[in-house]
């Protein structure tokens, strides 16, 4: 009976990585695999009763906080690594704690593991101060040295997470096709309907779609826009409430829980608004094509999660830009939604691509 250790960025909260490693879990179990899961947060546990009934052994271990935890962490992980892999323990490691979790990579090379995959989830420019720069540059080649599969959600995140020399390959992220299933909406409900999902911060760029909104508004009065998540940067969820009360938009603007349902809200809207500065994929948009929805997107936002229903606009074309081209859409396209295929993002398919790597 092979078994594999998975190791949780940090949570095991509903969405995110969490929903990558738990689409895995369910699948080998099937075939007979066994699974442990070490995961650092237990601030959001939703997977946690799942994980019990599918008899998957799951260590808590708490990170410390304060942002000088990052230059001492190594310390940290590798007392964990060393407790948990062990000579002939596991057929597979498979790491999603990105460059920082580099200690689990060195020890189940150390003990012989056959299969060692490191796995990204994000992108980024540039690595911080130089103190974070140095750090970062021995973690990625104590990864790439010892890992024997290096594989992101995109080539983006390929690339930030190793470089361009490396071995690296993507692995499309999936989503629930059970759940979010083609709906062709009501194309007479007025007004637009806007929505966004993601923490509120600068990355996520909800300021931007409230300014998108706000020429909307110019046009058709009646817009809106919903947005789901929760603030993840101090401050930010001030900074949207100041410019929806400074530009009088109260009524046109809406907040849901984080975990809210999220199909019933994709129903509702005529287009999703994908802000990002930056993204390692974006499961959102594949959520919204796959129920009809349009997105549309910055050029941050990897190209692969086009399933035939997005457009890329870059954020310096600026709000005027993007809200024309959304009202010209709404005007010409009449709401209708594009049924898409969505084959290669369907968990069969990516399945197999995680079976190869298991072996």
């Amino acid at each position: 009976m092979k078994r594999c250790l998975i190791i949780a960025a940090s949570d095991l909260s509903k969405t995110g990585v969490p929903a990558v490693f738990m689409r895995i879990i369910r699948h080998f179990l099937k075939k007979g695999w066994k699974f442990d899961l070490v995961y650092f947060d237990n601030n959001n546990t939703y997977y946690l009763e799942e994980l019990d009934s599918l008899e998957v052994s799951t260590y808590y271990f708490k990170e410390k906080s304060g942002k000088f935890f990052r230059y001492f962490s190594a310390n940290f992980y590798k007392k964990i690594a060393k407790k948990l892999i062990s000579k002939g323990k596991y057929d597979v490691v498979h790491s999603f704690k990105e460059n920082v979790g580099y200690p689990f990579i060195k020890r189940a090379k150390k003990m012989g593991v056959k299969t060692i995959i490191n796995h990204t989830n994000i992108a980024f420019h540039g690595t911080g101060n130089i103190a974070n720069r140095f750090l970062f540059s021995i973690e990625r080649n104590a990864i790439v040295k010892n890992a024997t599969h290096l594989i992101g959600c995109s080539k983006e995140a390929c690339l930030s997470a190793y470089g361009e020399k490396a071995a690296s390959f993507p692995v499309l992220n999936t989503y629930d096709e059970n759940k979010f299933l083609f709906s062709p909406g009501n194309p007479n409900v007025e007004p637009i309907r806007l929505i966004q999902i993601g923490g509120f911060s600068n990355l996520k760029n909800q300021l931007f779609s409230l300014k998108v909104l706000k020429e909307m508004i110019s046009q058709y009065p009646n817009s809106t826009i919903v947005f789901i998540g929760e603030e993840i940067e101090k401050s930010y969820f001030d900074k949207m409430n100041s410019y929806i009360k400074n530009n009088s938009i109260e009524k046109n603007v809406f907040f849901k829980e984080k975990n809210s349902d999220v199909y019933s809200s994709l129903k509702e809207s005529h287009y999703m608004i994908f802000p990002s500065r930056i993204e390692g994929f974006g499961i959102v948009a594949i959520e919204a094509q796959a129920t009809g929805l349009k997105c549309f997107a910055s050029t941050g936002v990897p190209m692969c999660t086009d399933a035939g229903n997005i457009l890329y606009l870059p954020l310096e074309d600026g709000e005027i830009v993007w809200s024309q081209h959304i009202i010209n859409d709404f005007e010409t396209q009449k709401k209708f939604r594009k049924k898409c295929d969505m084959t290669r993002f369907s968990n069969d398919i990516i399945m197999k691509e995680y079976e190869k790597i298991y072996g």
